[in-house]
């Protein structure tokens, strides 16, 4: 929904030749509506999620936040994992990114997608699992939280709308999830990569793009 409104107010005036959209991670965590990031039940319009600033719209003070934090090293409920199967997000996920399709066509411009590389595989060692920042840090509330499987199981579920949006609307489709390896030599966590990865992220760019445009 950001890129969106990105694209409508401050970029399509620009009348650019082309746009690359990546998305999936951001997107799928709007889903963990349990967490402190969220306040209520998923919204369609991504109301319900605050981020960061949940702290506030709950009108707790800076120091009441922070008394919280220290309280949770002391002690803590084990929270109850998760494992979803269904995601609300990718309903709002397709047709914003169907319209930023729509609108950049309208105007000439051609768009690129990319699928987002990510660490989740179905075999994962502890010291991956544990890198997983997204998963056990963010999509997690005072009582909830996701598993590892449920993650995974959500960016594939993302992954796989924005290669089948590319196909079904005629635009090209650079599916970088297949390009870069699963491991901890390319990924600082869920889906931040070393400088390793950018290395091999700008040669597939560079060799996919320029095939691509003229």
């Amino acid at each position: 929904l950001h890129s969106l409104i990105n694209y409508e107010t401050n970029l399509k005036h620009e009348s650019p030749d082309v746009v690359i959209v990546m998305h999936a991670i951001n997107d799928l965590l709007h889903n963990a509506d349990f967490s402190y990031f969220s306040e209520k039940s998923f919204r369609n319009d991504y109301g319900h999620f605050y981020g960061p600033v949940t702290y506030l719209v709950q009108k707790r003070g800076l120091l009441d936040a922070f008394l919280i934090k220290i309280g949770h090293l002391w002690y803590h409920t084990p929270r109850k994992v998760i494992e979803q199967y269904n995601f609300s997000g990718l309903v709002p996920f397709q047709r914003n990114l169907n319209t930023i399709i729509d609108l950049a066509k309208m105007s000439g411009t051609k768009v690129v997608l990319m699928t987002q590389p990510n660490l989740y595989k179905k075999k994962m060692s502890d010291s991956e699992k544990a890198a997983c920042y997204m998963a056990n840090h963010e999509a997690l509330g005072p009582k909830q939280r996701w598993s590892i499987a449920t993650a995974a199981r959500g960016m594939a579920r993302y992954n796989e709308a924005t290669r089948n949006i590319a196909l079904k609307k005629g635009v090209h489709l650079i599916d970088l999830e297949k390009k870069v390896p699963k491991t901890l030599d390319y990924f600082s966590d869920d889906v931040h990569y070393t400088e390793k990865t950018f290395e091999l992220i700008a040669k597939v760019l560079a060799d996919e793009l320029g095939a691509f445009l003229p």
